[in-house]
């Protein structure tokens, strides 16, 4: 008799785990077609997994930034301006150049904003008018390069990865990857004329 309650007791549970997994195939396939054909591709969009407002207001990664500009004139990963075929930048062996007047570059209009420009592996920072600063964006410590934030009273950017700060002064530089919890980021040349940004490597 026991013998008997245990198979039927193992064939009920073998049916509920089909009807499961047939109920979760179906979900995989059907939701996400009725989901955005009732409520649009805004409902999409709320649900992806990045938001520029959690980033802070001064800086932000690119990808984020092209997410933030989808609306008027988006930026391709290329970086060039749909709306007229203007390159935001270009990228020619360890030379960047960038125009700054490009929505895709927006965070730099003003002092104390930054970008992590992850296209170009470096990070941008807007100290003056007149004046925009490049640094290595790997992380000294473990390498990352999408998890900074900038502060304007430290005059450091930090890793979210682990927490660890790097100043942006001359000299006392943590390299990329070295182990390094503290220095200075590595830092590019900059020349700015007018709008037109250029990095050298």
């Amino acid at each position: 008799m026991t013998a008997i309650f245990k198979q039927k007791k193992k064939m009920k549970m073998e049916s509920t785990e089909n009807q499961t997994n047939k109920r979760r195939e179906f979900l995989t396939k059907v939701c996400p077609t009725v989901a955005f054909a009732v409520f649009g591709i805004s409902f999409l969009e709320a649900c992806s997994s990045e938001s520029t407002s959690d980033l802070g207001t001064t800086g932000v990664t690119d990808t984020d930034s092209e997410a933030e500009n989808s609306d008027n004139n988006s930026t391709d990963s290329s970086g060039s301006d749909n709306s007229s075929d203007t390159p935001a930048y270009t990228i020619d062996g360890d030379t960047i150049t960038a125009d700054l007047s490009n929505a895709f570059f927006d965070n730099l209009k003003n002092v104390g904003g930054y970008f992590n420009f992850t296209n170009a592996g470096v990070l941008l920072l807007r100290t003056s008018a007149t004046q925009v600063l490049a640094f290595d964006n790997c992380c000294p410590h473990a390498g990352t390069s999408n998890a900074w934030t900038f502060s304007a009273t430290s005059s450091r950017f930090t890793c979210g990865n682990h927490g660890n700060s790097y100043g942006t002064s001359q000299g006392g530089t943590a390299n990329c990857s070295s182990g390094a919890t503290s220095g200075n980021l590595a830092r590019y040349t900059t020349t700015l004329n007018g709008n037109q940004l250029i990095v050298t490597k």
